[in-house]
């Protein structure tokens, strides 16, 4: 099981994220196994995201990224321990050869994907 503490320092808030919000995307219902490969992608991407080199974490996608998984997290009603299992593999693959190559150009594609199903990379300031 991941550390608690590790975790939220894997996911820290990018500059000024606390500040401000995206607007959330209408995740349509997804079978059960859908649901949860979409999870671990957000996972995955938020992993990359915050540890790769190269990667500029800023609050759009870092905001938008969170809602999608909040939303999920939400709609499949799992607790804390089931979300370690989600990001349990995802960090001990952050120390493999080869994870940043693979997953940082996944980024993008899944980002688009929230916005075409309504989200958004636009900052909307408090």
């Amino acid at each position: 099981m991941i550390a608690r503490g590790l975790l939220l320092a894997l996911l820290a808030f990018p500059a000024n994220a606390q500040e401000a919000v995206v607007a959330p995307p209408a995740i349509p219902a997804l079978p059960e196994g859908e649901a949860g490969h979409l999870l671990r992608m957000i996972a995955h991407a938020r992993v990359a995201q915050g540890n790769c080199p190269g990667q500029t974490q800023t609050a759009a996608p870092f905001l938008l990224l969170a809602g999608a998984e909040d939303a999920l997290v939400a709609r499949m009603a799992l607790d804390g321990a089931a979300l370690d299992r989600v990001y349990a593999p995802v960090v001990a693959a952050l120390e493999k050869p080869g994870f940043c190559a693979a997953e940082v150009p996944r980024i993008a594609p899944l980002l688009d994907m929230l916005v075409f199903w309504g989200g958004s990379l636009s900052l909307i300031r408090d």
